[in-house]
């Protein structure tokens, strides 16, 4: 996705997939490149591919213990080299109020997340049958 987001011309051939010349527009507003987040269950193996090939993490839905899941994440991104901190992109009904000022400190005033850190993605609605 990389090259295709920074490259007019792309072509990819590694272990599992391979790709032949291949263009993408528009090209990504955000410089370098947007955010890469990875969607994985919470554990050490999801940590360290996050760790080393993306900007952060997409729960799963339901995940449970985010404060602690968030902690690993955070030393499996130290222990990667990588500066800052990943962000976190929780998959929610509903954010859990109590535990996410819990695990990345207060908001500022008016939001309800502290910017850049994490942020509730609620689910899409249930599909609704066709009529017609």
């Amino acid at each position: 996705m990389q090259a295709l987001w920074t490259q007019e011309e792309a072509s990819y051939e590694g272990e599992h997939v391979r790709f032949g010349r291949s263009w993408a527009w528009p090209k990504p507003v955000q410089q370098p490149r947007m955010p890469v987040l990875l969607g994985a269950g919470g554990s050490d193996r999801s940590f360290a591919w996050i760790s080393r090939s993306a900007d952060g993490w997409l729960t799963t839905p339901g995940e449970g213990d985010l404060e602690q899941k968030i902690s690993r994440l955070t030393s499996a991104w130290r222990e990667a080299g990588r500066s800052g901190a990943p962000q976190v992109a929780a998959l929610a009904g509903k954010p859990d109020q109590d535990v996410i000022p819990a695990v990345l400190g207060p908001a500022p005033p008016g939001r309800r997340v502290r910017p850049g850190r994490a942020r509730a993605v609620p689910p899409l609605p249930a599909p609704r049958p066709c009529s017609g």
